[in-house]
C-alpha cells in the first residue's frame, strides 16, 4: 500500500511539472517546449509524456516537434499501451490536420497513427475519422483504406457485440452518416457459421438503421423505432450504446418539432407507439433525457414536453406524472440562470397544475414564492399562494400557506412604500427639472432684451414653481 501511494505521488508530481512547463513554458516569441523523457525506449515514461499533447493547439508547440513525438509513440508502443495514450495522439493530430504546411509530413506519418486509431482507438477517435472522411479533407482517402480494412475483417461466430466493426458503426452513426453504417453492415463476412444470436444482432441492429435512415429523410417511424429499441434491450451492447441512439431520434423532434407548425411532432410518435410493449419505459426515457432542454426557455420545447406529459399520464394512467419533471426543470432555471427567475415561476406553475395532493402543491409553491419575490412579482406570489389556500385541506400545509402569505403581504406592503417613496422622489427631480429650466430660460430672456411684460411673467411662474418644489 506504501509504495502505491509513492507511485501515485510520483505520477501526480510530473503531471503537475508538466501542467506547470504548459501554463509558463511558452515564451512571447515562440513555442512552448515538448518535455521528452531522457530515454526514449522508457515506454512508461513515453506514455506519461502523451499527456502533453492534450494542449497541442495550433502553434502552441512546434509542429514538428509534436509530429516527432506522434511518431514516436505509433512506433514505440504495443496495442494496450496505445490504448493509455490515444486519446490525446488524435487530439493532436486533429489539430495538426488544420495546419497546411505541415500535411506533407502528416501524410506520411499517416500510414502509422491511421491503422493505430483504426485498430486500437477510442470509439471517438473512429467518429472523428469518419467526420474527417467525410469532410473531403486531403487525407479522405488513407482514412478510408484505414476504416476499410475494419470491415475486411472476418467476425467471430459470436457475432458483432465486442468488435472493432460495432465501434465503426456506432461511430458512424454518431456522426451522423447512416448510409456509411449501413454500407458497413451490408459488407459483413463471417469467420465461420454465425449462431443464431450472432445473426438476431445483426438483424436487429440492420432494422436499427433502417429506422435512423428514414428518420434522416423525414419519415420517422414511432412504432418502428419504439419496436427497434425495445429489441435493443436483449443485449448490453443494445442497452449501453444503440439505445441512446434510438432515443436521439425522439429527441431530435422534441426540439425541433412545431407544435403549431406542419411535420411530425413528438404526440404524433407517440400515439403511433403508445401500445408497443416497451413504449411506457422508451418515452419516460425521453422525458427524463428532455428535461434539460425545458430549462433552456424556449416555449417551443416546453409545449412538447406538456403534450408529451399530458398523452403519456392518460395512456398509463399517471395523472401527475408531469410534475416531478416540471420541478427538475425549474430547479434547473435556478441553479444555472440565477438571473431569470420568472423563467423557473413558468415550469414550477406547470408543476403545480399537475399537481393532485397538498405535498405537491405546497413543494411547487415553496419554489414559486421565492422567485416572485425575487422578480419583484409580490402579486403574483400573493395570488399563488392564495389559490393553494383555496385548494388544500392538510392542516400543517394550510397553516405554512398562511404564515407565507402574510409574509409575502408584509413584503408586498413594504415594496408599495418603496414604489411610492420612488415615484414622490422621480415627481420631486422632475418639478426642479422644470424650475430649474424656467430660470434658464429667464436668464437668456434678459440676456435677449425681451419686454418687460415677458421677464414678469417669467418671473412670476418661477415663483409657482418655487412654491410647488418646496411643498
Amino acid at each position: 500500500m506504501k509504495q502505491l501511494l509513492v507511485l501515485v505521488a510520483g505520477v501526480l508530481v510530473i503531471l503537475g511539472a508538466w501542467w506547470l512547463v504548459g501554463l509558463f513554458g511558452k515564451s512571447a516569441t515562440g513555442p512552448a517546449q515538448l518535455v521528452l523523457p531522457a530515454d526514449l525506449n522508457d515506454k512508461p515514461a513515453l506514455i506519461r509524456s502523451a499527456n502533453q499533447l492534450w494542449n497541442a493547439h495550433p502553434g502552441y508547440y512546434d509542429s514538428a516537434a509534436c509530429i516527432g513525438l506522434l511518431a514516436r509513440l505509433a512506433e514505440s508502443l504495443d496495442d494496450q499501451q496505445w490504448r493509455a495514450v490515444t486519446s490525446p495522439v488524435f487530439f493532436a493530430w486533429e489539430n495538426l490536420r488544420t495546419m497546411t504546411e505541415v500535411r506533407g509530413s502528416l501524410s506520411s506519418l499517416n500510414q502509422k497513427l491511421l491503422r493505430r486509431f483504426a485498430s486500437n482507438g477510442t470509439t471517438y477517435d473512429l467518429n472523428g475519422l469518419v467526420r474527417a472522411s467525410n469532410a473531403k479533407s486531403f487525407d479522405a482517402a488513407a482514412i478510408n483504406a484505414a476504416l476499410d480494412a475494419i470491415v475486411a475483417v472476418p467476425l467471430p461466430p459470436s457475432g458483432l457485440e465486442g468488435t472493432r466493426l460495432l465501434d465503426l458503426v456506432v461511430a458512424s452513426l454518431w456522426a451522423g452518416d447512416v448510409p456509411r453504417a449501413k454500407g458497413y453492415l451490408s459488407s459483413v463476412r463471417w469467420e465461420s457459421a454465425p449462431g443464431a444470436d450472432a445473426t438476431s444482432f445483426l438483424d436487429r441492429l440492420k432494422s436499427m438503421i433502417d429506422v435512423t435512415l428514414a428518420a434522416a429523410n423525414g419519415k420517422l417511424d414511432g412504432l418502428a423505432m419504439v419496436r427497434c429499441w425495445q429489441e435493443q434491450g436483449a443485449s448490453p451492447a443494445g442497452r449501453s450504446v444503440l439505445r441512446p441512439i434510438l432515443e436521439g431520434l425522439a429527441l431530435q423532434v422534441m426540439e425541433t418539432s412545431d407544435p403549431l407548425g406542419a411535420g411530425i411532432k413528438p404526440t404524433d410518435l407517440f400515439a403511433a407507439s403508445a401500445a408497443e410493449p416497451g413504449a411506457e419505459h422508451f418515452w419516460n426515457r425521453i422525458a427524463t433525457r428532455f428535461v434539460g432542454s425545458c430549462a433552456q426557455g424556449s416555449e417551443m420545447k416546453n409545449a412538447n414536453m406538456a403534450g408529451l406529459l399530458a398523452r403519456y399520464s392518460e395512456k398509463f394512467k399517471k395523472p401527475d406524472y408531469g410534475v416531478p419533471f416540471w420541478m427538475k426543470a425549474g430547479t434547473l432555471v435556478l441553479t444555472h440562470f440565477p438571473g431569470d427567475p420568472l423563467r423557473a415561476v413558468k415550469l414550477f406553475e406547470r408543476a403545480l397544475a399537475a399537481s393532485l395532493t397538498d405535498a405537491q402543491r405546497i413543494e411547487a409553491i415553496r419554489n414559486i414564492v421565492p422567485a416572485c419575490l425575487k422578480a419583484q412579482e409580490f402579486l403574483k406570489a400573493r395570488s399563488v399562494v392564495e389559490a393553494g389556500l383555496a385548494r388544500v385541506t392538510d392542516a400543517a400545509i394550510k397553516k405554512e400557506l398562511e404564515a407565507l402569505l402574510a409574509d409575502v403581504r408584509k413584503r408586498t406592503t413594504a415594496d408599495e412604500a418603496r414604489v411610492e417613496l420612488q415615484k414622490k422622489s422621480i415627481d420631486r427631480d422632475l418639478r426642479r427639472g422644470r424650475l430649474q429650466n424656467m430660470k434658464d430660460v429667464l436668464v437668456e430672456a434678459r440676456k435677449s432684451g425681451r419686454p418687460p411684460e415677458q421677464l414678469q411673467a417669467l418671473e412670476r411662474a418661477i415663483r409657482d414653481l418655487e412654491k410647488d418644489v418646496t411643498e
